[in-house]
Protein backbone atom coordinates (compact mmCIF):
# COMPACT_ATOMS: atom_id res chain seq x y z
CA UNK A 1 0.00 0.00 0.00
CA UNK A 2 2.74 2.50 0.99
CA UNK A 3 5.39 1.52 -1.51
CA UNK A 4 6.98 4.98 -1.79
CA UNK A 5 7.05 8.29 0.09
CA UNK A 6 5.26 10.00 -2.82
CA UNK A 7 2.47 7.44 -2.78
CA UNK A 8 2.09 7.75 0.98
CA UNK A 9 1.87 11.54 0.80
CA UNK A 10 -0.72 11.42 -2.01
CA UNK A 11 -2.82 8.98 0.00
CA UNK A 12 -2.49 11.17 3.10
CA UNK A 13 -3.50 14.27 1.12
CA UNK A 14 -6.52 12.49 -0.37
CA UNK A 15 -7.54 11.25 3.08
CA UNK A 16 -8.28 14.85 4.07
CA UNK A 17 -10.07 15.86 0.86
CA UNK A 18 -13.85 15.77 0.95
CA UNK A 19 -14.28 16.81 -2.68
CA UNK A 20 -12.42 16.07 -5.91
CA UNK A 21 -9.18 17.99 -6.20
CA UNK A 22 -7.05 18.99 -9.17
CA UNK A 23 -3.75 17.25 -9.84
CA UNK A 24 -1.59 20.33 -9.23
CA UNK A 25 -3.33 21.11 -5.94
CA UNK A 26 -3.00 17.49 -4.84
CA UNK A 27 0.71 17.55 -5.67
CA UNK A 28 1.14 20.80 -3.76
CA UNK A 29 -0.67 19.47 -0.67
CA UNK A 30 1.33 16.22 -0.85
CA UNK A 31 4.58 18.14 -1.27
CA UNK A 32 5.64 16.38 -4.46
CA UNK A 33 6.14 17.27 -8.12
CA UNK A 34 2.95 17.17 -10.25
CA UNK A 35 4.48 14.56 -12.59
CA UNK A 36 5.17 12.27 -9.62
CA UNK A 37 1.63 12.85 -8.36
CA UNK A 38 0.24 11.96 -11.78
CA UNK A 39 2.11 8.64 -11.84
CA UNK A 40 0.95 7.81 -8.31
CA UNK A 41 -2.67 8.73 -9.12
CA UNK A 42 -2.64 6.55 -12.24
CA UNK A 43 -1.50 3.56 -10.17
CA UNK A 44 -4.08 4.29 -7.46
CA UNK A 45 -6.80 4.53 -10.11
CA UNK A 46 -5.84 1.11 -11.49
CA UNK A 47 -6.12 -0.29 -7.96
CA UNK A 48 -9.54 1.28 -7.47
CA UNK A 49 -8.46 3.55 -4.61
CA UNK A 50 -9.26 6.77 -6.49
CA UNK A 51 -11.58 7.95 -9.22
CA UNK A 52 -10.33 10.43 -11.80
CA UNK A 53 -12.58 12.70 -13.76
CA UNK A 54 -10.95 14.04 -16.89
CA UNK A 55 -11.92 17.06 -18.95
CA UNK A 56 -9.46 17.60 -21.76
CA UNK A 57 -6.06 17.62 -20.14
CA UNK A 58 -7.40 18.50 -16.65
CA UNK A 59 -7.84 15.83 -14.04
CA UNK A 60 -9.95 15.88 -10.86
CA UNK A 61 -9.12 13.19 -8.29
CA UNK A 62 -11.31 11.84 -5.51
CA UNK A 63 -10.79 8.94 -3.14
CA UNK A 64 -13.07 5.92 -3.41
CA UNK A 65 -14.16 6.13 0.22
CA UNK A 66 -16.02 2.83 -0.03
CA UNK A 67 -12.83 0.93 -0.88
CA UNK A 68 -11.97 -1.34 2.10
CA UNK A 69 -8.36 -0.12 2.23
CA UNK A 70 -9.46 3.44 3.03
CA UNK A 71 -10.87 2.36 6.40
CA UNK A 72 -7.51 0.99 7.54
CA UNK A 73 -5.58 3.88 6.01
CA UNK A 74 -7.87 6.45 7.60
CA UNK A 75 -7.34 4.93 11.03
CA UNK A 76 -3.58 4.85 10.45
CA UNK A 77 -3.39 8.46 9.25
CA UNK A 78 -5.52 9.65 12.17
CA UNK A 79 -3.32 7.78 14.68
CA UNK A 80 -0.14 9.11 13.07
CA UNK A 81 -1.48 12.66 13.15
CA UNK A 82 -2.46 12.35 16.80
CA UNK A 83 1.06 11.25 17.70
CA UNK A 84 2.57 13.93 15.46
CA UNK A 85 0.61 16.79 17.05
CA UNK A 86 3.02 17.19 19.94
CA UNK A 87 6.22 16.85 17.91
CA UNK A 88 7.76 19.23 15.41
CA UNK A 89 5.84 22.32 16.41
CA UNK A 90 8.61 24.61 15.13
CA UNK A 91 8.62 22.94 11.69
CA UNK A 92 4.82 23.16 11.45
CA UNK A 93 4.90 26.84 12.40
CA UNK A 94 7.47 27.49 9.68
CA UNK A 95 5.33 25.63 7.11
CA UNK A 96 2.28 27.61 8.22
CA UNK A 97 4.20 30.84 7.63
CA UNK A 98 5.07 29.69 4.10
CA UNK A 99 1.45 28.84 3.36
CA UNK A 100 0.30 32.16 4.78
CA UNK A 101 2.76 34.06 2.56
CA UNK A 102 1.45 32.09 -0.44
CA UNK A 103 -2.16 32.94 0.42
CA UNK A 104 -1.38 36.60 1.05
CA UNK A 105 0.41 36.86 -2.29
CA UNK A 106 -2.54 35.23 -4.04
CA UNK A 107 -4.97 37.64 -2.40
CA UNK A 108 -2.76 40.58 -3.38
CA UNK A 109 -2.64 39.44 -7.02
CA UNK A 110 -6.39 38.82 -7.09
CA UNK A 111 -7.01 42.28 -5.66
CA UNK A 112 -4.81 43.89 -8.29
CA UNK A 113 -6.57 41.99 -11.06
CA UNK A 114 -9.99 43.02 -9.74
CA UNK A 115 -8.96 46.65 -9.51
CA UNK A 116 -7.66 46.47 -13.08
CA UNK A 117 -10.96 44.90 -14.20
CA UNK A 118 -9.43 41.57 -15.16
CA UNK A 119 -11.27 39.37 -12.64
CA UNK A 120 -14.96 39.27 -11.79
Amino acid sequence: MFSSPARTEVLRALHYQNRPVGLRMLAWVAGIHPHSAERVVEALEEEGLVVCGRSGYRMRIAKCADHPAWVAMSEMFEAADRSWCGAGLEARNERAKQVLRFLEEGMELTGRARRAGGVA
